[in-house]
């Protein structure tokens, strides 16, 4: 009875060992982004990220993007370029709707199916689908549009089973008059990329009417938008810059970097590749 509890616990533990995670998150590919008013062929894209376990069949979700002061107007959501339309059925529907304080929201509901034999694997990350729309000048300074995913609901292919996909951060969308305000620093893609372990990130501060001196914060994020480092958070005199960013303790994969000085918002990608 004894070797009979011990063969059963050791299966057990192979079982959870080959079968140790199932899930993965679904999220947006920036946590913050800056567009501007009369702005069109604008995209967000969407990412399954880090997807373990069984392979995944299907997928359906809902986006809720809080249009409050009516600037955005959805032309479409397309299929990413993981999901291929020979290889997967991708459709969806967009609802104009009122919140419950009467204030205008876009739902858009979207699935995804692979065809036959098509599913996605573990260990990797999808690009699934884009959001592109366009933006009106309703005269406003700022505005902030906040896109949430909602919803969220995968399965397995064999057996068919709860994918445990669950939702990432939202994405904040700010939109701002025109890029003339905003265009006073800019950030440079970072080199060498992919790199392994350390890459140099430039960045430039031009002169204007405070003398060119401007708060600087530029930090680092994971593919999920949690904050790995601050590599900058200081006040800097117009010039070019140069920092480098040490990812030896980190994994591989994609990673964000962006820099903030209260009038500008940069993102930009960058891949660890050990």
């Amino acid at each position: 009875m004894k070797t009979i509890l011990i063969s059963l616990f050791f299966a057990l533990i192979i079982h959870q060992l080959n079968y140790a995670q199932q899930g993965g998150t679904l999220g947006f590919e920036f946590p913050s982004v800056v567009k501007f008013q009369n702005s069109s062929n604008n995209s967000e894209n969407i990412y399954l990220f880090n997807y373990e376990g069984k392979s995944l069949k299907a997928l359906q979700f809902k986006i809720r993007i809080e249009n409050s002061e009516n600037q955005l107007q959805i032309k479409s959501l397309t299929n990413g370029l993981d999901i291929p339309k020979s290889g997967f059925l991708f459709d969806y529907e967009i609802h104009n709707l009122l919140d419950e304080n009467g204030k205008p929201i876009i739902k858009i509901n979207a699935v995804i199916l692979g065809n036959g034999y098509n599913i996605l694997e573990q260990g990797d990350n999808y690009h699934l689908a884009s959001i592109n729309f366009n933006i009106d000048n309703n005269m406003f300074d700022i505005s902030l549009i906040k896109f949430s995913l909602i919803d969220v609901m995968g399965t397995t292919s064999s057996p068919v089973e709860d994918a445990n996909i669950v939702a990432g951060d939202d994405l904040d969308l700010m939109i701002k008059q025109n890029s003339e305000v905003v265009k006073s620093v800019t950030l440079n893609q970072n080199y060498p990329n992919p790199f392994n372990p350390v890459t140099t990130i430039k960045y430039s501060i031009p002169e204007n009417e405070e003398n060119g001196f401007q708060k600087i914060v530029l930090q680092v994020y994971d593919a999920l938008g949690n904050q790995i480092t601050t590599l900058v958070n200081d006040t800097k005199a117009a010039g070019n810059y140069e920092v480098q960013f040490d990812a030896q303790f980190l994994s591989s994969g994609i990673y964000f970097y962006t820099i903030n000085s209260g009038k500008t918002f940069v993102s930009k990608k960058m891949i660890l590749m050990k």
